[in-house]
């Protein structure tokens, strides 16, 4: 089974049923998960995309281009298993929408940034495999450059 078919299997609808309905109204990204090649996706629980504004998630889930574009964020376009990820450092690794994720296992977890509620995302789940890659499932929605959340000021310094 590709990975647009196991990110939409039944049995993982409680799990990632959101990502799975995204996928469905984006036919590219549906389309290039579907066919032969080597991905790894990061697959945000449903708890992930729930953590986000309500409004914000319909505005960006409406728009064709801006979902397809999140979408690809979440793919890169070769196969990276988690024993591969954990050896990478802050290492930047490009998406199938042209955009840099940060990959890091330093410290013996996967974590990925930039997410949209900031921090890094972490897989919770590695390594489901499938016929045309791998699905890593993390716990944050990853963010586009455009919805990065801007750095925080330093406090003030102190008289």
């Amino acid at each position: 089974m590709s990975i647009a078919q196991v990110a939409c299997d039944p049995s993982l609808d409680a799990t990632v049923g959101t990502l799975c309905a995204a996928v469905g109204a984006s036919s590219a990204v549906a389309d290039a998960l579907s066919n032969s090649g080597s991905y790894t996706v990061f697959a945000p629980t449903n708890g992930a995309f729930a953590a986000l504004d309500q409004t914000f998630l319909q505005s960006v889930l409406a728009d064709d281009a801006t979902v397809t574009a999140l979408l690809q964020k979440h793919a890169l376009g070769s196969e990276v298993p988690a024993s591969v990820a954990l050896t990478l450092e802050n290492s930047a690794q490009t998406t199938l929408n042209g955009e840099d994720i940060t990959v890091d296992g330093s410290t013996g977890s996967v974590l990925v940034t930039p997410s949209i509620l900031g921090g890094p995302s972490t897989v919770i789940s590695a390594d489901v495999q499938t016929s045309n890659g791998v699905i890593h499932v993390v716990d944050k929605v990853l963010a586009l450059a455009a919805l990065v959340p801007p750095p925080s000021p330093p406090p003030p310094a102190a008289p």
